[in-house]
């Protein structure tokens, strides 16, 4: 049973809402859009394993949570985490198509991809890591001894493992997502000692959801781009040209002549996810407004949380 819903990934959107935002010519556009394809690739692997898992019958005794952040000593992101009475599962998703191996020396995965040859961090030790960070948690939580498996799922089909120098222990901890249910059958097998009752479970579950807290980085900083480097105004829905003149209560777009009642919702969600956070006067001046009480109304309409008053309330994004 599915305990949240996945969206998309809040790195994807700020990936994708600074490229929107750069200049055609920005020296950085390159690197975000390499960002923006793993993302997106990334989460079509979360989205199919999720359809594999959404075969489970109803009946089953797993819990499932989906790209979850909490934080042990540092803040950690799992991708998927299966609960049940008797261990727990942490499933790392990944994407990469072509063929892959673990280099036995490096511990680098290496794809080859044509006559192209990448290389990746190594997927198995980044799920232990989460594994160690996931047990930690549940110590501190109070949820001692209980079991926590991990594995690797790729897309099936989008790739070829080369196994002849692995590790054959890491080797059975990377799977094709199809075949999710003759793993869980597997560790079935292995963990048949009750370690959380029903109270129990329920108290994890709750616990989880509570310290669940999706985090924003700061994307502008990675990159090094400065807010004035960003191409400001409401964009057009229809041609795409920044600069919508608001007339009326409407926005109507200075190059096709479409207009739209909504189009700066879009705007000031680019803004903060670059932001994190929205004033009046910085309203103002991203959507070319003059008027305070007009960027007033727009901002208090999107109903964002928001701390102070007046002139030093800001506005922040929901996650």
């Amino acid at each position: 049973m599915s305990e949240n819903e996945r969206k998309v990934p809040i790195r994807l959107k700020q990936a994708e809402a600074l490229r929107n935002r750069l200049p055609t010519h920005h020296k950085r556009i390159p690197e975000i859009e390499s960002e923006i394809a793993r993302r997106r690739a990334g989460f079509r692997g979360e989205q199919n394993l999720d359809y594999h898992l959404s075969f489970l019958p109803d009946s089953n005794s797993y819990a499932i949570f989906k790209d979850l952040n909490l934080k042990d000593r540092h803040t950690f992101q799992i991708d998927t985490l299966l609960i049940s009475p008797y261990y727990a599962l942490i499933i790392e998703v990944k994407n990469y198509s072509g063929i892959l191996h673990i280099d036995p020396h490096t511990k680098q995965l290496i794809r080859k991809k044509g006559q192209n040859v990448d290389g990746f961090p190594n997927p198995i030790l980044q799920a232990i890591r989460h594994q160690k960070q996931l047990k930690n948690w549940l110590q501190k939580e109070k949820f001692e001894s209980y079991p926590v498996e991990y594995l690797v799922a790729f897309h099936e089909g989008n790739s070829i493992f080369k196994s002849d120098q692995m590790d054959k222990r890491l080797f059975n901890r990377l799977i094709f997502a199809d075949n999710i249910h003759n793993k869980l059958n597997q560790f079935e097998r292995i963990h048949q000692t009750i370690g959380l009752d029903e109270n129990r479970i329920r108290k994890l579950k709750k616990r989880i959801m509570n310290q669940n807290k999706p985090t924003l980085p700061d994307i502008l900083k990675k990159y090094d781009i400065s807010v004035l480097e960003l191409v400001s105004g409401v964009q057009c829905p229809v041609c795409s040209t920044f600069g919508m003149k608001r007339i009326s209560g409407s926005w109507k777009c200075v190059n096709c002549n479409s207009t739209s009642k909504t189009a700066y919702v879009k705007a000031i969600e680019e803004f903060l996810l670059l932001n994190h956070s929205i004033t009046n006067k910085q309203c103002r001046y991203f959507l070319h407004l003059t008027s305070s009480n007009t960027a007033y109304r727009l901002l208090k309409d999107l109903q964002h949380p928001s701390f102070g008053e007046n002139k030093h309330r800001e506005y922040y994004l929901q996650l």
